[in-house]
C-alpha cells in the first residue's frame, strides 16, 4: 500500500502541470481540477486504509498546520458570502483555478502528503530530491513546449501531427494564454531560487551534484527568460514577493544551524499553495 501511495503523489506532483485533455470543452484548468480531485480522493482513501491496516492513528503536524487551515476556512467563509456561490465554490467557465475546491484539494493533498512522507532526515532529504527532480523535469517539459509556440518552431520542421498538436496547445498546458504560462514561471523562478539557495542534494556523485545545479541555473534563466517576454504585470508581482519570502528564509536559516530542511519544506509549501 505504500507503494502505491508514494506512486499516486510521486505521480500527480509530475502530471498536474502538463495535464489536459484536448477533447473537453476546457483543456487545462478544468482537467486538471477534476485530476487533482481523483488522485487526492483516492489518496486519502488510501491514506485511511494505511492507519486502519497498522492499527494506529498518528497525525504528524507541522508549523504550518494552524495557517494552512486559517487559510481554508477564510476561503469557504469568503466563498459562502460571495454573490456567485457556485462559481466560487467550484469555479466557472473559462477560470476553474483559485476556486475553493482547488484551494481545499490542494491543501489536503499537502496533508496528506506531510502524513505519507513523514520519517527519519534521511528519508525526508531523498523524497524532497525526488520531488524537486520530478517538478524540475516538468518544468522543462513546459518551457520546450511554450518557447516551440512563442517562436513559432514549427517552421523549421515539415507538418506533421505532432507539430499541429503543440500548435493547438496555442502556449503551453500550464495555461491556455500567455498570462497563464507568465504565472506559472514566477512560481516556478522563486522555486528555483529556493532549490539553489536551500536544498541540499542528496546525490553522492559530485558530478551528477554540479550537474544537477547547473540544469537548475538553465531552468531559471529559462523561466526568467519567459517573464521578460510575457511582462506580465502579476507574474512580476510575485517574483518579488516570493523572493522577499525567500531572502527572509535565508536570513533566518543563519540565525538556525538545523533549520535548513524545515525551512526549505516551507518553500515547497509557498510554491504549491
Amino acid at each position: 500500500m505504500n507503494k502505491t501511495i508514494n506512486f499516486i503523489i510521486y505521480a500527480l506532483i509530475f502530471i498536474l502541470p502538463i495535464f489536459f485533455l484536448p477533447f473537453t470543452f476546457e483543456f487545462y484548468a478544468f482537467n486538471k481540477l477534476f485530476l487533482l480531485f481523483f488522485a487526492v480522493s483516492l489518496l486519502f482513501i488510501l491514506t485511511l486504509g494505511k492507519f486502519i491496516r497498522d492499527d494506529e492513528l498518528r497525525i504528524v503536524r507541522t508549523p504550518i498546520d494552524w495557517f494552512l487551515l486559517a487559510f481554508v476556512v477564510f476561503s469557504f467563509v469568503s466563498s459562502f458570502l460571495a454573490p456567485a456561490r457556485l462559481s466560487a465554490f467550484l469555479g466557472f467557465y473559462g477560470r476553474f483555478s483559485g476556486s475553493f475546491a482547488e484551494i481545499f484539494l490542494l491543501a489536503l493533498f499537502w496533508w496528506l502528503v506531510v502524513q505519507n512522507f513523514s520519517g527519519a532526515r534521511e528519508t525526508k532529504t531523498k523524497i524532497t530530491a525526488s520531488v524537486i527532480s520530478l517538478i524540475l523535469i516538468s518544468n522543462l517539459f513546459l518551457a520546450l513546449v511554450s518557447f516551440f509556440a512563442l517562436f513559432n518552431l514549427g517552421r523549421f520542421f515539415p507538418p506533421n501531427a505532432i507539430v499541429e498538436f503543440i500548435y493547438s496547445l496555442v502556449v503551453s498546458p500550464a495555461g491556455f494564454a500567455l498570462q497563464g504560462m507568465a504565472v506559472y514561471s514566477a512560481g516556478m523562478s522563486v522555486f528555483l531560487m529556493s532549490a539553489i539557495l536551500l536544498s541540499k542534494s542528496s546525490f553522492d556523485n559530485d558530478f551528477i551534484k554540479k550537474s544537477w545545479m547547473w540544469f537548475c541555473w538553465i531552468l531559471l534563466f529559462v523561466n526568467f527568460a519567459h517573464l521578460v517576454l510575457v511582462d506580465f504585470w502579476v507574474a512580476w508581482v510575485i517574483v518579488i514577493i516570493g523572493t522577499g519570502i525567500l531572502l527572509g528564509i535565508v536570513i533566518a536559516e543563519r540565525f538556525f544551524a538545523n533549520g535548513a530542511t524545515g525551512l526549505f519544506c516551507l518553500c515547497l509549501r509557498y510554491f504549491y499553495l
